[in-house]
């Protein structure tokens, strides 16, 4: 190849130094110069700068997270390609549906090597609607030309192979994008509450999709036992009025206590005893890894990455989508736990994600399965 320079595009830059930080900062250490396009929405906050001082050289989108106007579309198309043509990379790697969608046509009409990371085969793969049907054909038309596609689950990458007809030599499997592993797992934190309330958190975007109103049913369920506390973290989707008035409503009532997501959020996580991930479909649920390099026992739906999660050694209770009988007895069964089968479960957990999600571990992952592609084409 000609140079060193990797494009990486993604839908925000806030993901980026979530999910993609220890993965750039691998590939600026091995001398490749990496420019990321991506949006610097509200969540973003000081991301760039972070990037920035990293040595990558940042450049904002104009796309906004769902959205599909053909304004938007236009404009962020032109502004890739002329990002492709002045920075002539050498691989493009695309991060997430939107990136995937236009950004692998722009490859293959520029004939560049690019990688797809499927990040989750969510809602647009459920449903019959024509504009679902669009999608995946968009997605699928962009994705199967990939020089490699990356899942973050077996699970997922089945469904690339068995649905979607994606050629298996192409696919390799990295688990998410890691997380940090405390050195001390046992350090003693304050609860939020002042109070000895098993509490349960929610952490992730409010929204229909990911499962908010089970939450909601289960406060309402728990409202008059007095053993539970339940915590909502998390942003909301300003487009969705019902469910933004449901959360809002529950809060005033006092059935939950409200927070925005901060970047103490991780912290916030380790005072609490359960979390709960009510989502209707995910990739590789991060704050279920989280939870458990933080002493925190999950519960979630019966999600196929979870039952994959929980065969390859974790401990995460399940319930069915919607089932609040099933859930609460989920919650009973921990309240239930001895000490030692308790700590027996943390521990088991915390070992279980430092085995396989350590943050750099994925991150070398990622590099090397990357370096593959660079050296066969080199």
């Amino acid at each position: 190849m000609k140079n060193k320079i990797v494009l990486i595009v993604s839908a925000n830059y806030f993901t980026i130094v979530k999910f993609r930080y220890f993965f750039v900062s691998k590939l600026i250490e091995h001398g490749y110069k990496v420019v990321l396009f991506a949006s610097d929405d509200s969540m973003s906050h000081n991301s760039v700068e972070k990037l920035e001082e990293l040595g990558a050289t940042c450049i904002k989108s104009n796309l906004s997270r769902g959205s599909y106007s053909v304004k938007e579309a236009t404009q962020y198309i032109y502004r890739y390609s002329q990002i492709v043509r002045r920075y002539l990379p050498s691989m493009v790697i695309n991060f997430t549906l939107q990136p995937m969608v236009f950004g692998g046509i722009i490859c293959r009409l520029n004939k560049l090597r690019f990688i797809s990371v499927v990040t989750g085969l969510g809602s647009q793969y459920h449903g019959n609607t024509i504009k679902r049907w669009l999608l995946k054909f968009a997605y699928n038309l962009s994705v199967k030309y990939s020089n490699q596609i990356w899942f973050v689950s077996q699970s997922d990458a089945k469904i690339g192979t068995d649905k979607l007809h994606l050629n298996p030599k192409k696919i390799r499997v990295v688990y998410g994008a890691g997380i940090k592993i405390r050195s001390n797992k046992n350090s003693l934190v304050e609860k939020i509450s002042t109070n000895s309330k098993t509490q349960i958190i929610y952490m992730g975007r409010i929204r229909k999709d990911k499962g908010i109103e089970d939450f909601i049913a289960l406060a309402n369920k728990l409202s008059s036992d007095d053993r539970f506390s339940l915590v909502i973290m998390g942003s909301m989707d300003s487009s969705d009025e019902y469910i933004n008035t449901l959360v809002n409503q529950a809060s005033e009532d006092g059935l939950i206590t409200r927070i925005d997501f901060n970047y103490n959020n991780i912290q916030y996580l380790r005072t609490t005893d359960v979390l709960l991930l009510c989502s209707r479909h995910e990739g590789m649920p991060t704050v279920i890894l989280e939870a458990m390099a933080n002493n925190v026992i999950p519960i979630s739906t019966n999600l196929s990455v979870i039952d994959e999660l929980n065969r390859m050694g974790a401990n995460i209770y399940t319930y069915a989508p919607g089932d609040i009988r099933s859930l609460i007895a989920s919650i009973n069964k921990i309240e239930g736990l001895t000490s030692i089968k308790k700590n027996g479960i943390l521990n088991n957990n915390y070992e279980f994600v430092s085995k396989y999600f350590e943050q750099d571990m994925i991150a070398d992952a990622q590099y090397q399965y990357f370096r593959e592609l660079y050296l066969d084409y080199g």
